[in-house]
């Protein structure tokens, strides 16, 4: 039905001052302003009104009344026969292509949107795993790994998703941090070695500007307590059994 047999088909159910005026206004305005401007009144003492209104609706908003919503399946995604059929009962006032790019655009916007729901789930489902991780995981994923395993599965070594060939980053952490704990291990010289793989391991984060990278305040922060912590380690007890020699002799 056009704006003209729909005013047809009012004559009598309008003043002739609105129907003339209505009529006028039709040759003056656009479509959807002129269905603006008589929304209200249309749609109290008219017939039909309803029926030619929803070709002023926002092309979106007409293809989700018309296919529904869904969150688990894609309403957007129909075969060509359903497609075309309803395209000829509903649409023909927009053209074919326009339509079918919007509902294209529609279906890859429930898709994405969709992917979000499921990442954002993931990520929640994620940071639980790692507060519970025992101590052996805790041990050698350090809190890079442990950042690209909530943020990104694909490129963990502690996930089943992704392709080994795009773990290469989280390898380099691992291994590092392997060789901080080995280098913590070596007498004397491990007070160094260990801080040393894990600073190396920081820089390397700054250089590539990594998005989990550390300031370089925070790094040599954190480099200085690893050595004294080491070095408490290493030294403190030595320099209490020795405290504790030398008082005995003196008693």
């Amino acid at each position: 039905m056009t704006e003209f047999e729909f005013l047809d088909q009012n004559t009598y159910n309008l003043t002739p001052q609105e129907y003339n005026q209505a009529l006028d206004d039709l040759e003056k305005l656009d479509n959807e302003s002129w269905a603006k401007k008589y929304d209200a009144l249309f749609s109290e003492k008219t017939t039909g009104w309803n029926e030619l209104r929803n070709k002023y609706k926002p092309l979106p908003e007409r293809l989700t009344a018309a296919f529904g919503t869904s969150d688990s399946k894609n309403p957007f995604v129909q075969p060509k026969a359903l497609l075309d059929d309803m395209y000829e009962k509903e649409f023909t006032d927009v053209p074919r292509e326009q339509f079918d790019k919007v509902l294209s655009g529609m279906s890859q916007f429930w898709e994405d949107e969709k992917k979000a729901r499921e990442y954002n789930a993931g990520k929640v489902r994620r940071t639980q795993e790692v507060k519970e991780w025992p101590w052996y995981k805790n041990l050698v994923a350090s809190d890079y790994s442990k950042q690209r395993y909530i943020n990104e599965p694909e490129k963990s070594l502690f996930s089943d998703e992704g392709e080994w060939y795009n773990k290469g980053e989280d390898i380099s952490d691992v291994s590092l941090g392997a060789l901080g704990l080995a280098g913590d291990l070596v007498p004397g010289a491990g007070v160094v070695l260990g801080p040393a793989a894990r600073v190396a391991r920081d820089v390397r984060h700054k250089v590539e500007d990594s998005p989990y990278q550390k300031d370089w305040k925070d790094i040599a922060t954190d480099a200085g307590v690893d050595v004294l912590a080491n070095a408490g380690v290493q030294y403190l007890p030595t320099a209490i059994i020795n405290r504790t020699g030398k008082m005995r002799q003196s008693s």
